[in-house]
C-alpha cells in the first residue's frame, strides 16, 4: 500500500488517516519537511526521517507519551492535524538507515 497522500473527493481515505495519525512533521526550510514517528517496536523511541525515507537521527524516552510531548514541544505536529500536509508532503513507504545526522540528538535543534 502506498502511503502517498491521495485525496478521495475532499477527504483522505481511512488508511491514510490511520497512517497520518502515527507520523509527525515539521517544516524546516524551503520545501523541506522533517518527519518523525515513534518506533512501533520500541516504546519511546523517536525516529527522525527525511521525506526520502532515510532515518537520520533518533532519540529515546521512557514511553510514547513523553516522546509525543517532546515532539510537540519542538514544533512537530501530527500529520493528520494539518490539512496542508495532505497536499504538500507524503510519508515514505519504507524506511532505511544511512549515515547518521544528529540534528536533534545533538541538542542543537532540540529542547528538553
Amino acid at each position: 500500500m502506498s502511503s502517498f497522500c491521495q485525496r478521495e473527493g475532499s477527504r483522505v481515505g481511512q488508511n491514510q488517516r490511520e497512517i497520518h495519525s502515527k507520523w509527525f512533521f515539521k517544516p524546516v526550510e524551503m520545501l523541506q519537511t522533517n518527519l518523525a514517528t515513534i518506533d512501533k517496536n520500541q516504546d519511546g523511541r523517536i525516529l527522525f526521517v527525511a521525506e526520502t525515507g532515510w532515518v537520520f537521527d533518533e532519540l529515546s524516552y521512557p514511553d510514547n507519551e513523553t516522546a509525543e510531548r517532546k515532539l510537540r514541544l519542538n514544533g512537530f505536529k501530527r500529520c493528520d492535524e494539518d490539512p496542508a500536509f495532505e497536499t504538500l508532503s507524503f510519508i515514505p513507504d519504507t524506511l532505511h538507515e544511512g549515515t547518521p545526522n544528529p540534528v536533534y540528538s545533538s541538542g542543537k535543534h532540540w529542547r528538553e
